[in-house]
């Protein structure tokens, strides 16, 4: 997409600004026309890359009974084995391959992710970790984004990097100090009670 550009040289000379954003839309709209017009043969022979991945879309769905899809899924790479190719859509292939409980585990981890990063941004003592829990909140709007039409988790590299920074978040973010004081209650209340000085502690269960 073309940037948008004003560049005036006198206040009445408004005419070489029109004509910049009126190239710019016509381009955008040139750009929407080709991609969502043309034929589409197969998943392999489309004129269009939205009719394209749609046609990919419904191919995929169809690997899965819907009883695996409301479940558990046909399985990690049935996608990549039944077709020959990727879906071009995470989240279609997360509920081809692992069901609606995969959808809703990977949803849960993208809100739990949100929520640390945005708690984190609002506690952040310097500017220097808010600016950090920035970078971060953009990476992952980003990432659920593209993901839509996309193959992100194919690409290990930005996979990589993308936990590591995850983790790097979870930890300045005060997430798992939480989670560890959390379980640290947790333990605490399931040991049993110590004896009082002078009574006999309890006798082991047989």
């Amino acid at each position: 997409m073309s940037a948008l550009a004003f560049t005036f040289d006198a206040p009445d000379a408004d005419s070489s600004g029109t004509v910049v954003v009126t190239s710019a839309v016509e381009r955008t709209r040139t750009s929407a026309s080709t991609a969502t017009s043309g034929t589409c043969v197969s998943a392999q022979n489309c004129q269009s890359s939205v009719f394209w991945r749609g046609k990919q879309w419904q191919d995929a769905i169809r690997i899965a009974s819907p009883p695996k899809l409301i479940t558990v899924g046909a399985g990690l790479n049935a996608v990549d084995v039944t077709l020959g190719n990727a879906t071009h859509s995470d989240y279609i292939r997360l509920l081809v391959e692992t069901g609606v409980l995969g959808c809703i585990a990977i949803f849960v981890l993208y809100r739990r992710l949100f929520d640390a990063t945005l708690k984190g941004y609002h506690e952040a003592p310097t500017s220097y970790e808010r600016d950090l829990m920035l970078a971060f909140m953009a990476a992952l709007i980003s990432r659920v984004v593209m993901t839509a039409a996309d193959n992100i988790l194919d690409l290990v590299v930005i996979e990589w990097y993308f936990w590591a920074f995850a983790a790097v978040i979870v930890v300045e973010s005060g997430a798992y100090d939480r989670f560890a004081r959390l379980r640290e209650r947790e333990h605490r209340s399931a040991r049993p009670p110590r004896p009082e000085h002078g009574q006999a502690a309890p006798a082991a269960a047989r």
